[in-house]
């Protein structure tokens, strides 16, 4: 199941690359394309990811994720507001994925003294 994340996340990666390029070159050809790929590839390392841990949106990732599914909404119903949104998906997601385990996977509404 490792390797297949691996590989998710690579065309994930990839999809949205193609996001980004899309944004910037009236001319690309293959924007739906990207964007359906960006999308299935997401759902399906969320879906792992869930799998794997049910209780992720109790830890600061989950309400990570469900702030950058929301940011992605923000691009559906606000088109003018795209490009500034895939930027702060972009940037959020970095932050998140490079910050300290300890910080990712600690309880969102954690109490005193629980680890």
């Amino acid at each position: 199941m490792r390797w297949l994340g691996v590989f998710l996340r690579a065309f994930h990666l990839a999809a949205v690359l193609g996001i980004g390029i899309s944004l910037y070159a009236s001319d690309f050809a293959y924007q739906q394309e990207v964007i359906v790929a960006a999308a299935i590839t997401g759902v399906a390392l969320l879906l792992i990811e869930f799998s794997s841990k049910p209780n992720m949106f109790k830890e600061w990732s989950g309400v990570s994720l469900a702030y950058k599914l929301g940011f992605i909404v923000g691009m559906i119903i606000h088109p003018i507001a795209t490009e500034v949104l895939f930027w702060i998906v972009i940037m959020w997601s970095v932050v998140f994925a490079h910050a300290p385990r300890t910080f990712r996977h600690r309880l969102f509404k954690q109490k005193k003294g629980e680890h």
